[in-house]
């Protein structure tokens, strides 16, 4: 029993240690071949890199590509396509559609990013709220090269409504989070 025991405690243990190993997958960072081949000009460098993961019962589940802005303006998101028998698409599939936004709204983007309370601001926020099945992260990712800069932060289950929200945030990142809201498409 006592080996049992042992045996048990190591296993669990390495598959802790497993999933803390995991890497971010969902953070595109061009390839040096990519650049070469020219289907990501150089210029056009990311910006944002905004996701959502929900972590239920032990299992991990990444969410469509919620909002990728690079400098030139250009935001790629996903959406959701239900199944339709009559185009024989079975289940849910994601389709990543592409925007482009002004250079106004870019610079205000990367104002809020570039506020000393958002660059400040601790790399993880813990929920508002008790969590005891399930929590949501939003990942957000700032890279500015232009200003040697990268930033990211990871807010488990974000509410701005919660009553603690407004203390808990910096103003600048419920700014950001709130303008990428109203600028992704709803389609």
């Amino acid at each position: 029993m006592r080996y049992f025991c042992l045996i048990v405690f190591l296993l669990l243990t390495l598959f802790h240690l497993a999933i803390g190993q995991r890497k971010d997958e969902s953070i595109h960072r061009p390839k040096p071949d990519e650049v070469v081949k020219g289907t990501i000009p150089s210029p056009d460098s990311l910006l944002f890199d905004i996701s959502v993961q929900s972590f239920a019962m032990g299992r991990t589940t990444k969410f469509p590509l919620y909002f990728r802005l690079y400098k030139s303006g250009r935001l790629e998101y996903e959406v959701e396509q239900k199944s339709d028998s009559a185009t024989g698409i079975a289940g849910v599939v994601y389709v990543k559609k592409e925007t482009q936004l002004s250079a106004s709204v870019v610079e205000e983007l990367i104002r809020l990013a570039e506020e000393p309370d958002f660059l400040n601001a601790p790399g993880s926020y813990a929920s508002l709220t008790p969590v005891r099945d399930a929590s949501r992260s939003t990942i957000i990712v700032y890279s500015n090269s232009a200003r040697g800069r990268e930033k990211r932060i990871v807010i488990r289950d974000y509410n701005p409504r919660h009553p603690r929200a407004e203390s808990s945030y910096p103003k600048s990142l419920v700014k950001l989070l709130g303008r990428v809201s109203e600028l992704r498409p709803k389609d």
